[in-house]
């Protein structure tokens, strides 16, 4: 992108989007609410819109900050197919031994990458632009190959299973949540915790060990920092208690075929969820992926059998779900694409994509 092309869009974000929504959403029992309507979503996780990586091939041009140009498409993407919430990546943290990248949001403890918080802000810019909520997730436990609370503990000389019981990686974990909660946009000038685009701040990706006590604990921080905004969970897999604490407002779990004894069955087991959460608090579902294993999902049953859950969830109340996960143009040609981990020949999904990719879904 040009200087002039930067500069022309840095203004056009400026003048469109400080109005904004008119709420923020806010929690009622088991419901969500936006003023006086009932806000419930399908939306997507979108790292690209902070990071267009791929990680199982590390190729250096992919590891580098989206462009202008790039989040804004990835925002048309979501605006063109109604997803009206997006949940980007964990916020990527240098290790102590690594060089520092352009993509490094995180430095160390308590040390912050300006430029690449530039792109948050300007993802949140856009976010207001195209009445897209944003769920932002501030670290990682699984998923952390960026970085994340083995990176903390990395920093500090600690083990990665102290994450959750040392002090000093508490206070490194605080020093972020205040760095992050308490910035101003420098594109909009809006401070965060101010920023109704933000649905809610997430304490990070899977972080399944997180005990309870810990969670409670940087939940009434984040509080403290910002009472503006819901906290949501962050223990994904199906199997702990719902922690039911007056500061955390979201609860949530992750749905795909490899979990153990789930399979495709993912309408009883969010029925299972509700069903214990009893009406105290929403619950979303932060990540599905309906990809085609030959069993579960097949080239001819996917479309269906993805139409039939959602319908069930949606007829079960819960209050959203984000599809794992899309990826939008590549400014210089073609798309971004994600290498699906456990489904090998999975790349993620594309709007409008290619007939190529049909048996995705």
């Amino acid at each position: 992108m040009t200087t002039c092309r930067a500069a022309g869009f840095v203004l056009a974000l400026a003048a469109v989007a400080a109005p904004g929504f008119e709420h923020f959403v806010r929690r009622e029992a088991g419901r969500l609410r936006d003023g006086d309507r009932e806000f419930r979503f399908i939306g997507a996780n979108m790292s690209g819109l902070m990071l267009p990586y791929d990680f199982t091939l590390r190729l250096p041009e992919r590891m580098r900050l989206p462009s202008a140009w790039e989040q804004e498409d990835a925002f048309k993407t979501l605006d063109q197919m109604n997803l009206r919430v997006v949940r980007p990546r964990n916020l990527p943290m240098r290790g102590p031994e690594e060089p520092t990248q352009s993509w490094h949001y995180v430095l160390g403890p308590g040390v912050f990458q300006e430029s690449a918080f530039v792109t948050l802000d300007r993802l949140l810019a856009l976010a207001n632009r195209y009445r897209v909520r944003v769920i932002i997730c501030l670290t990682a436990e699984a998923g952390d190959f960026l970085g994340g609370i083995g990176t903390y503990a990395a920093h500090r000389g600690r083990r990665r299973a102290e994450f959750y019981t040392d002090p000093q990686l508490a206070d490194d974990y605080r020093a972020t949540l205040r760095f992050v909660i308490g910035r101003t946009n420098t594109l909009t000038g809006v401070p965060y915790r101010e920023d109704k685009a933000i649905l809610a701040w997430q304490f990070g990706n899977e972080m399944y060990f997180a005990p309870p006590a810990w969670l409670s604990g940087m939940a009434a921080y984040i509080k403290e920092l910002d009472p503006n905004h819901l906290v949501a969970e962050t223990r994904h897999l199906p199997g702990p208690e719902p922690l039911i604490d007056r500061n955390i407002d979201l609860l949530t779990r992750h749905y795909y075929t490899t979990y153990g004894g789930l399979g495709g069955d993912w309408t009883e087991a969010v029925r299972r969820e509700l069903a214990a959460i009893a009406g105290r608090r929403p619950f979303f579902v932060g990540e599905f992926g309906p990809y085609v294993d030959g069993r579960n999902f097949t080239p001819k049953n996917a479309p269906a059998r993805l139409r039939e859950i959602l319908d069930a969830w949606m007829a079960d109340g819960v209050a959203g779900a984000l599809l794992w996960s899309m990826y939008s143009h590549r400014e210089e040609g073609g798309f971004y694409w994600h290498h699906i981990f456990a489904f090998p020949a999975v790349w993620a999904y594309h709007w409008p994509g290619f007939p190529s990719a049909d048996t995705q879904a």
